[in-house]
């Protein structure tokens, strides 16, 4: 028995890219105005660009993933847990506002595992 690490395609962690919406509308209309200004436009810049607007911390967990709906629920009960303590924890305390974000966070995210749940889904690919 050896302790070498699996043989298998190498999973890109650069698959997928992720944007805030409004900074991604804002770099597509940067790019549409230029073409419509027939401003030349050098692909390479545009490229920069891109890289300057992407969310670096972000994943990607599609709902087509085998184990989407599994990661979805845990976050919302990790989320929801906190609340929990915060609220155990600090009794008088008034974290209302604080307790009710984190819950709306929760049900966002059992929302999406619900939709996981249902959607058709396959085995991640590299």
């Amino acid at each position: 028995m050896t302790n070498a690490m699996p043989t298998g395609p190498r999973i890109d962690p650069r698959k997928y890219i992720t944007f805030k919406r409004d900074r991604f509308t804002e770099w597509c209309a940067s790019l549409l105005n230029a073409v419509r200004d027939n401003v030349p436009v050098i692909v390479s810049d545009k490229v920069g660009e891109v890289s300057d607007i992407e969310l670096t911390d972000a994943v990607v967990i599609r709902k087509q993933d085998q184990f989407a709906p599994i990661a979805l629920y845990a976050y919302c009960h990790a989320v929801r847990n906190a609340a929990d303590i915060i609220s155990e924890a600090n009794p008088g305390a008034n974290f209302d506002p604080l307790i009710d974000e984190l819950n709306a966070i929760a049900d966002l995210f059992a929302n999406y595992g619900d939709e996981a749940a249902h959607h058709p889904r396959k085995l991640p690919t590299p």
